[in-house]
């Protein structure tokens, strides 16, 4: 998926040593590579909806102005994938007036439905993930429950 390199790269190399962590502190290192994947999508996820929070979250919600990732010059996901509609959006955003029309205008693409769809598909992935492993299910529910908090943390 386009853009989800950055994603890996940051946010979701966190969550995969996270959960990794959590199984070898456990004393089950078995259960370290697919609590990790668990993770890695986790982290996809939840930075790709951080990403569509930039672009169509109010300020008071967000704890951060509008496009702030557009204003520090970061490429998200919503502006890759409003790119391909719009080839016309500027690379560089140096206002907050600017960074609010870009916005609109990636709004306007539909790129935030189509980035929500792929994060959405990553939270997906996550659960299945946990499929056969063999945890209790309390823990397989608090997993869950965490993969659920991710989107609703959007919503």
């Amino acid at each position: 998926m386009p853009g989800t390199r950055t994603c890996r790269l940051s946010t979701a190399s966190l969550f995969e040593a996270s959960c990794r962590l959590g199984a070898l502190f456990r004393g089950r290192p078995d259960l370290a590579p697919a609590l990790g994947q668990f993770g890695e999508r986790l982290g996809v996820a939840f930075q790709m909806l951080d990403d569509v929070l930039d672009v169509s979250g109010p300020a008071e919600r967000t704890g951060k102005p509008r496009g702030a990732d557009l204003l520090d010059g970061t490429v998200t996901l919503p502006l890759i994938l409003a790119r391909r509609q719009d080839p016309t959006l500027p690379g560089e955003v140096t206002t907050p007036q600017q960074a609010e029309a870009v916005c609109e205008r990636i709004a306007a693409t539909g790129a935030l439905d189509d980035a929500r769809g792929q994060a959405l598909a990553h939270v997906t992935a996550a659960k299945q993930a946990l499929d056969g492993l063999q945890l209790s299910q309390q823990r397989t529910n608090a997993l869950q429950l965490v993969a659920d908090g991710v989107v609703e943390r959007y919503a």
